[in-house]
């Protein structure tokens, strides 16, 4: 498809996404104690965010609304990957605004996804087809703007990462990663009434200041979560500890994510972006996803425009391998595109949008033939 068309076909869900967050925002700054806006936060949880929130920070991000600054065409090397092919559509009717999804740990046939803001704190079961294979409620906590999900083992258990890091209007005073053990389905579905508990929790703020965050991804090998802001030119890349202080506990006196680094390969919107889709072609260029393979080798961050493929040699700081230019993954009209995983394989790609009955693509990798993909420094 050409660009052109494409940028036009995602423009009008796209329009519709960009006011909606602001608005929800909004809506979450004049909530008042009944709950109006949103139904599924507790008091408890509507009193912090009225007490954690950066006015100051606020008043920023609404100047900042004209999204970012225009640059010129950048030409990538395209990644390895054939065509994205159909792999089906998001069969439940729960999954409105899919905004994470991760590939389970446990099977090779199974993936995880969440929505975003505004619905009730739920793990959704996928098949690789995404049909509908059930949810479970994550007891004990609010999905205040749920925006990205990871998988990960440690000491032979496998685990979901949620990260409750959303925050269009850049005044959230802290921030919250959720680790649950990954929910086992009884035959090829999870059992009604699911529910599970976090195992830990991660509270946090950023060094620098409020900062929205749709891409979060965890080093395992490393024992770190990696954190890409949103509406920072370039992408801040910021790091945490996997594990909290105590893990039975969590940290309840939070932690701070440092930033080690930015994420400036990814092209700048250009002008072409503003012709096609006007003003919203200022936000084709905003980070939205974000997953580091199994293998811990390769990892992928996705934008409302296209994905970007990076690769590290083994012993190599992800902070050095996300400062370098990416490859180009081209990716097929996608309406709001917010949620990407690596497969088992440390290969295959899946990718949705948001929106009800979304459609889940599949990219395959090509080959390792030689100068493809040749970031890898042994």
């Amino acid at each position: 498809m050409p660009a052109a068309l494409t940028r036009r076909t995602r423009s009008g869900a796209l329009a519709v996404a960009v006011a909606s967050g602001w608005l929800g925002a909004v809506g979450l700054a004049c909530a008042g104690d009944d709950g109006a806006v949103s139904p599924w936060l507790t008091s408890a949880s509507r009193a912090e965010l009225a007490s954690g929130r950066d006015l100051a920070a606020g008043w920023r991000a609404l100047l900042a609304i004209r999204g970012a600054a225009l640059g010129e065409e950048i030409a990538l090397p395209r990644a390895d990957y054939a065509n994205a092919k159909l792999a089906g559509s998001i069969a439940s009717p729960k999954l409105t605004e899919t905004s994470g999804l991760a590939i389970s740990r446990r099977r090779d046939d199974l993936l995880w996804a969440i929505n975003d803001s505004g619905t009730p704190p739920r793990l959704h079961a996928l098949g690789v087809d995404g049909a509908d294979l059930g949810f479970a409620t994550i007891e004990g906590v609010d999905a205040v703007d749920w925006e990205d999900l990871a998988s990960f083992e440690l000491d032979g258990r496998s685990y979901l990462l949620i990260a409750d890091t959303g925050d269009n209007l850049s005044w959230r005073k802290r921030s919250l990663l959720l680790v649950v053990e990954e929910p086992e389905l009884t035959g090829d579905a999870l059992p009604a009434g699911s529910v599970s508990k976090p195992a830990w929790r991660i509270p946090f703020r950023f060094e620098d200041g409020p900062r929205d965050c749709e891409a979060v991804a965890v080093d395992s090998e490393r024992m770190r979560v990696l954190l890409i802001s949103k509406r920072t030119e370039p992408p801040g890349l910021y790091q945490l500890p996997l594990l909290p202080s105590d893990p039975a506990m969590g940290n309840t006196a939070g932690l701070v994510a440092r930033r080690i680094g930015d994420v400036p390969g990814i092209p700048p919107p250009t002008r072409s972006d503003v012709e096609a889709a006007r003003w919203l072609g200022r936000y084709f260029a905003m980070p939205t996803a974000f997953d580091i393979s199994p293998d811990g080798r390769l990892a992928v961050v996705l934008t409302y425009r296209e994905a970007y493929l990076y690769a590290r040699s083994a012993d190599e700081p992800w902070a050095k391998a996300l400062g370098r230019p990416p490859q180009r993954i081209d990716l097929p009209a996608l309406a709001q595109a917010e949620a990407i995983a690596f497969a088992r394989d440390g290969r295959t790609i899946f990718v949705t949008s948001e929106g009800l009955g979304a459609p889940l693509f599949k990219l395959g990798r090509l080959g390792e033939r030689e100068g493809a993909l040749s970031l890898r420094r042994e």
